[in-house]
């Protein structure tokens, strides 16, 4: 396969669509309107046509809303999330979604079987009873993510369903379940029809698919959940480092660190903040 590259309008596009993608994202724009398309295409200083596919691309993207007559506008209901505190080890910001801002609706509460992939990865035996957890995690009053989640037993057997309230993370420590470690496979996939009905989407729409796996303090696996949210609507960011050795020096590459994260429900820094 030869490769060939872009046509010079097409990179144009792509480069006006990034740039005010991150204006978007900075929230440079509030909720508020976009500069006008002539304006942009001054700014940028390119056809006309290359700004009004960008707008186009953003629009798909469920970034903002064009109306008729009105201008351009950013669009209200997306949700920004760290990731580090998606992993449930450390302390939200007290801005974060993380902070008892979502509520939850759980749709299925059984004890089931174990099928054999969520058995692999909880390290035990098919057809070994298992929790299930299917809820929704709400904010605002819409739906922002649905998951199904295995819980192992015996620690299964210390939740209760009034316990999950707000996040599962907080259900986890009401019943005494520790969140030392996380993993997840985040992929991305399309909306089927229980999507499209759970966020009001059509369906094909991007969703983001994820895998997690938590672990306990005595790093056993407690738990696999399969997540799902409208990728059109959220944006993940994530913070990486250097840390910085006793005396200000940065450590060299490669040297990891041995100093453990705030773990929820314990006083410390948060998120992007420095130790006394």
């Amino acid at each position: 396969m030869v490769f060939r590259a872009p046509r010079r309008v097409a990179d144009q596009t792509r480069r006006i669509h990034d740039l005010l993608r991150a204006s978007i994202i900075a929230e440079e724009f509030g909720y508020g309107s976009l500069p006008s398309e002539e304006e942009l295409r001054a700014e940028f200083d390119a056809p006309r046509a290359c700004v009004r596919e960008a707008l186009t691309l953003l629009e798909h993207e469920g970034l903002i809303v064009r109306v008729r007559g009105r201008g351009t506008f950013v669009a209200s209901g997306r949700v920004w999330t760290s990731l580090r505190e998606m992993h449930g080890i450390v302390q939200p910001t007290d801005d974060s979604i993380w902070h008892g801002r979502m509520r939850t609706q759980v749709l299925d509460w059984s004890e089931v079987p174990l099928s054999p992939p969520v058995a692999r990865l909880l390290g035990r035996v098919a057809g070994d009873p298992v929790l299930r957890i299917d809820y929704v995690a709400v904010l605002d009053g819409a739906a922002i993510g649905g998951a199904t989640n295995y819980v192992r037993f015996p620690e299964a057997g210390n939740l209760e369903r009034s316990m999950l309230r707000v996040d599962f993370y907080e259900m986890l420590r009401l019943g005494g379940i520790a969140v030392a470690r996380s993993t997840f496979r985040i992929d991305t996939g399309q909306a089927d029809e229980h999507d499209t009905e759970l966020f009001d989407v059509d369906p094909g729409a991007p969703m983001l698919v994820f895998e997690q796996i938590i672990y306990d303090d005595n790093d056993t696996p407690v738990d696999v959940a399969f997540c799902r949210t409208c990728a059109s609507r959220t944006t993940l960011f994530s913070r990486a480092g250097i840390p910085a050795e006793p005396g200000g020096e940065r450590r060299e590459p490669g040297v990891m660190t041995a100093e453990r994260p705030t773990p929820r429900g314990e006083t410390g820094p948060r998120d992007g903040e420095t130790p006394a």
